[in-house]
């Protein structure tokens, strides 16, 4: 989507491996010059076969050639990721110049979406993609997904593919984050038009992957999309709790069985008091999510930053009439270890 025609790839000794645009290179080439802190320079033999601002281009990505539409302009994405890059410095002028034309030429144009995509796949620039994720989610979000659903169905599906794809392959844990906030954002936009069946599978089968950074993205992705759309998943929320309950004793990531423990605080708030199975396979969670709180407080690690969360969550338990007494005091009696 650099060009109508199709993407360059970068060579496989490459930074990452990442594809990009030579323009892309180009627009960090040039901020390096501007004094600001950008990724290692290439070495000598990258650069005599992939010089920046080669016009040379082996065949199009079959989902960038899809994305694009034949009206587009060819330097649309190359002006979107130099106006990202822009508006990562330091200085406030450029910043400001930067976010004021997003926001006037590419942020109201459907468009955006496909080519925000593109550089959270290719950007070299870890603070690029970032800005691009968070920016995607926003614009995917907006006006309750109007500017999303302008998109052509092709071009949606297409970019459903390829989300769950670049999670994964993804380096940084901050980037992976913010791209699960758009797939999460998408998803309550698609999953109750039912227009999005192969995201739970998908999710599931990340979530009980043997890589553990994919089960941290996984249960994450779950955790920020029941955040948003709880409602209308009460069918699956006994098949949510077997997983969970795998999830919970996971035996190498603490960032797995914490975001496990929130994910299963906001399905709590959702359960219907009437009904007795939820409530009773709940109760039988709670033991070992209490046990991953105490590992939480004792490690004093990252995950230590939810303990206020989780806190509100064992109040909100234990203050609940309608549970049984004894999940009520087990409760109160995790929330007072805690705190202490």
């Amino acid at each position: 989507m650099a060009s109508v025609s199709g993407r360059i790839q970068r060579p496989s000794n490459s930074p990452d491996g990442r594809a990009f645009c030579p323009t892309i290179e180009l627009v960090t080439e040039q901020a390096r010059t501007n004094g600001r802190k950008e990724q290692p320079e290439w070495d000598e033999e990258e650069e005599r076969g992939w010089g920046i601002g080669s016009l040379s281009s082996p065949s199009p990505s079959p989902f960038f050639h899809h994305l694009v539409s034949a009206a587009m302009d060819p330097s649309f994405v190359q002006n979107l990721h130099a106006l990202l890059v822009q508006s990562t410095s330091n200085d406030t002028v450029q910043l400001k110049a930067a976010t004021a034309q997003l926001n006037r030429e590419f942020y109201k144009n459907p468009l955006c979406i496909p080519g925000l995509t593109q550089i959270i796949a290719e950007s070299p620039e870890q603070a690029v993609r970032q800005l691009a994720a968070v920016e995607l989610r926003k614009r995917v979000s907006q006006k309750d997904g109007d500017l999303w659903l302008q998109l052509e169905t092709e071009q949606r599906e297409q970019i459903k593919v390829k989300l769950p794809e670049l999670v994964l392959s993804e380096s940084s844990n901050l980037v992976r984050h913010s791209t699960a906030r758009v797939i999460a954002a998408i998803a309550s936009i698609e999953m109750p038009l039912g227009t999005w069946p192969q995201l739970l599978p998908f999710l599931e089968q990340t979530c009980l992957s043997a890589q553990a950074s994919h089960r941290e993205v996984g249960v994450y992705i779950l955790f920020t999309i029941l955040e948003n759309i709880v409602e209308g998943f009460e069918t699956h929320i006994q098949s949510f709790f077997k997983l969970f309950e795998k999830l919970l004793q996971d035996p190498e990531s603490a960032e797995v069985r914490i975001t496990t423990v929130r994910a299963l605080g906001v399905v709590a708030q959702y359960i219907d008091v009437d009904d007795k199975e939820d409530i009773k396979t709940f109760q039988n969670l709670l033991p070992g999510m209490i046990n991953v709180i105490g590992q939480c407080v004792e490690g004093g690690n990252e995950a230590g930053a939810h303990i206020p969360q989780l806190a509100e969550f064992l109040l909100r338990i234990g203050g609940n009439r309608n549970y049984d007494a004894d999940l009520r005091v087990l409760a109160l009696n995790a929330l007072n270890w805690t705190v202490q």
